[in-house]
């Protein structure tokens, strides 16, 4: 008889040179029994992982047998962590601030329209890494699957950030960014904004909204009743994920690199041809049939193919912009258009040169 299939529990997160043994010990321990914890990463964070094991647990060995580490160079882990979110049967997503605590929310001190877009945009307030594993994890829909792990002082600002961000960063019901999704409001002193210029990669995690829960823990404190507490809670939610959660349907590997042939991409199922660029490696995907440009044509439309050309709105290089033509017939299309990858601004090449756009 077939051995059982082990569920696979797929730990994410941000900063791995900021170490994270002991919560990293305190999850395998709790998914034991549910199945086995998986991480990603490079080979020397496995040997720090167990030669922290080594050091501070009595039985290192038992630990290991509950983790799987999946090696993985730093140019191979966006198409792994692909792989290992489709293969998972949950997901725990573990945010932790980019410095000390996350950053306030509060609006900018620009007094107009052209003082606010003459600012820069706003640092990510985590690792970008991390935050790009929720586009993926929401191509992919298994965020109904993930479980969000936080210290216990970051939960006021989760609280707040999930409650506003939908709000003020303008994107649509199916998460696609909108038209002008900065707010603003008439003062008596002019236009003033409402929010921060936020970052593409933050606004990922408005997504967050579609995850299956929240855990939170004490930083730095696994006493025997607060480990108790905690891996009963953890075990008991990531049950509840492993039961409801349905195979998925997704080809992975319809969702990675790029091919000269139309593929059925995110977020609308259109075929699209990305030729020029790694899917993994965008954002933000257009909807509708669509055809990939690459930059050195665009460098040869712009009248100074020389000069330092940037995206219009956050100063992004031209490699970080996605261009396109609508159709899947690139002869056929000679209107280029251009999705900042960083800021989501749309833009068009037009009379050599690049012009804002909708």
């Amino acid at each position: 008889m077939a051995a059982k299939q082990q569920n696979r529990i797929l730990y994410l997160r941000t900063f791995r040179s900021r170490p994270d043994h002991r919560l990293v010990v305190s999850l395998a321990l709790a998914v034991a029994n549910p199945g086995k914890l998986v991480i990603v990463g490079p080979a020397e964070d496995e040997a720090r992982l167990r030669q922290w094991t080594r050091a501070h647990v009595s039985d290192d060995n038992t630990i290991h047998q509950h983790i799987e580490y999946i090696v993985c160079s730093d140019d191979q882990w966006r198409r792994e962590v692909n792989l290992q979110i489709s293969k998972a049967s949950c997901v725990l997503l573990y945010m932790a601030p980019k410095r000390r605590k996350f950053p306030s929310l509060r609006a900018p001190k620009a007094g107009d329209f052209e003082d606010f877009y003459s600012s820069p945009v706003k640092e990510p307030v985590t690792g970008p890494g991390l935050l790009r594993e929720i586009v993926y994890l929401r191509r992919l829909d298994k965020l109904k699957s993930t479980l969000l792990l936080c210290a216990a002082s970051d939960l006021p600002y989760f609280s707040r950030l999930l409650r506003d961000l939908p709000i003020h960063t303008g994107l649509g019901p199916d998460m696609t960014p909108l038209l002008g999704f900065y707010l603003f409001q008439n003062t008596p002193k002019g236009l003033q904004p409402m929010v921060p210029r936020i970052s593409a990669y933050d606004r990922q995690l408005v997504n967050l909204r579609a995850a299956r829960g929240l855990i939170s823990f004490r930083k730095g404190v696994f006493s025997r009743s607060s480990q108790v507490k905690f891996s009963h809670d953890l075990t008991e939610l990531v049950n509840q994920v492993i039961r409801d959660s349905r195979s998925s349907r997704v080809q992975p590997d319809v969702m990675l690199g790029r091919s000269p042939r139309p593929r059925r991409l995110p977020p609308d199922g259109a075929r699209k041809i990305i030729e020029f660029t790694n899917v993994e490696d965008l954002l933000y995907i257009p909807r509708y049939e669509i055809a990939d440009v690459g930059l050195a044509e665009v460098l040869e439309i712009l009248a100074e193919p020389e000069a330092n050309h940037e995206c219009l709105s956050c100063g992004a290089s031209l490699s970080d912009i996605l261009f396109y033509v609508r159709g899947l017939d690139r002869a056929a299309n000679s209107s280029i258009r251009g999705r900042c990858q960083f800021c989501f601004e749309p833009m068009i090449v037009e009379s050599g040169q690049l012009r804002w756009w909708g």
